[in-house]
């Protein structure tokens, strides 16, 4: 058995476990697996279209996510490891759920 939370995740079926990680872990990247044809803000906001949420609100958390990581005012940005300090582009991995 494996209990997570209170739940116990070892029966669960794939997409049930699946939607449980989306749910409760999030998603979780670093430099090397941005998308380099996104800027900062889709890439943050990717892990988020997969799953029901309305625009506004994906915008906002969005926004804070950016904020929090201190990078909020490069949200357009493209040019990942030449524009950006060491460990910037690290900060743009809004994984956790709140």
């Amino acid at each position: 058995m494996l209990f997570i939370g209170g739940q116990d995740l070892s029966h669960l079926s794939h997409s049930k476990l699946a939607a449980w990680r989306s749910g409760t872990i999030g998603y979780i990247f670093h430099l090397y697996n941005l998308v380099p044809v996104l800027n900062a803000y889709e890439n943050v906001e990717i892990p988020m279209l997969l799953r029901p949420m309305a625009g506004k609100q994906r915008h906002q958390r969005v926004a804070t996510a950016l904020d929090l990581a201190g990078i909020a005012d490069r949200y357009d940005h493209y040019h990942w490891p030449t524009v950006w300090r060491a460990g910037a582009a690290g900060g743009c991995c809004p994984g956790h759920r709140d």
